[in-house]
């Protein structure tokens, strides 16, 4: 998966990795460097601007390399649960 830009690929789909550089008339609102290109199941071209750089995203997508961002922690992820100690064992009496 290629965290800075939430997208994960299918391992089945052969995926293309170009440089990205805006065009003139063409102005992203995010700085964009990568493009990532493949074709659907009917043979049309498809592409996805990212914001990770195109060495990463050959790593990740095209040599199943993890990326080294999805290696630190998510922010918005809990902690894992502790079993409070003093009730884990107890169970009233009936």
């Amino acid at each position: 998966m290629l965290k800075l830009d939430g997208v994960a690929t299918n391992p089945n789909v052969r995926f293309r990795v170009e440089s990205f550089l805006p065009g003139e008339g063409f102005k992203p609102t995010k700085p964009y460097v990568t493009r990532l290109l493949w074709r659907d199941q009917d043979g049309n071209d498809q592409s996805k601007l990212l914001l990770s750089e195109p060495e990463t995203v050959l790593a990740v997508v095209v040599r199943g390399k993890a990326d080294a961002l999805a290696a630190e922690a998510d922010p918005a992820q809990r902690p894992a649960r502790r079993k409070n100690a003093a009730t884990a064992g107890s169970h009233p009496e009936q």
